[in-house]
């Protein structure tokens, strides 16, 4: 940064220069700085930051395949749950319990249609952009 007064009685003018630099690295007038220190701190820096960057974007892909599997399994456990409270009424029905059966079984297919519909709105989720 550079600044400069000049004062005179009719007026006072002032210059000043600045410079920011906004990024993941130090800007290069800074990596030439370490450069005097250390000849071989600038390498270090740069391939620090790139061990880095990997490393952030092997952890988002794991946490994406994660999400995916986490919804695709809950679906189909969901989708078992209710195959088998299905069956589990159709059986209490033909063994002469059919209340419990029908009501057994009807917990069985809302689990069936709420699987699907879940199913269905994590896939459009996907695909639309959230806004």
């Amino acid at each position: 940064m550079v600044s400069n007064s000049v004062q005179n009685p009719d007026r006072i003018v002032t210059r000043s220069e600045g410079s920011v630099h906004i990024g993941p690295l130090p800007s290069p007038k800074i990596l030439k700085e370490y450069h005097e220190i250390s000849p071989t701190i600038v390498d270090e820096i740069i391939n620090a930051f790139a061990e880095q960057g990997k490393s952030r974007r092997s952890n988002e892909a794991w946490i994406y395949k994660g999400g995916v599997i986490r919804s695709i399994l809950g679906v189909v456990l969901a989708f078992l749950l209710g195959i088998f409270a299905l069956a589990g009424g159709l059986y209490l029905v033909m063994h002469d319990h059919g209340i419990a059966g029908t009501i057994f079984g009807g917990f069985g297919l809302i689990g069936l249609v709420n699987a699907f519909l879940l199913g269905t709105r994590l896939r459009q989720e996907r695909k639309e952009p959230v806004e």
